[in-house]
């Protein structure tokens, strides 16, 4: 068995959006799709897919101030997730 957490995120959770990253960059500049999106959004629950967006974002070189990550708190204060996704671990 194995044990998915809240959101499922743990190191594998947070590993399938740093995937998801880098399959929207192998898109991009693809026909119409731009070169690089100036805004990525996602909804934050418990932390793994904005951590993942943005790990994946930074190990693409795209931490450069053309593509923001943006995420929308459905849960929790801001200030919490600020630190749970900072020191994910």
């Amino acid at each position: 068995a194995y044990a998915i957490p809240e959101g499922g995120s743990n190191d594998l959770g947070v590993a399938g959006y740093v995937a998801a990253m880098e399959e929207i960059a192998s898109q991009c500049g693809v026909g119409e799709v731009p070169k690089r999106f100036q805004s990525i959004f996602c909804a934050t629950g418990s932390g793994g897919t904005y951590a993942g967006l943005l790990l994946g974002r930074n190990l693409l070189d795209w931490d450069d101030g053309i593509t923001e990550c943006y995420t929308f708190n459905v849960c929790r204060t801001s200030e919490e997730f600020k630190l749970r996704i900072t020191n994910y671990k």
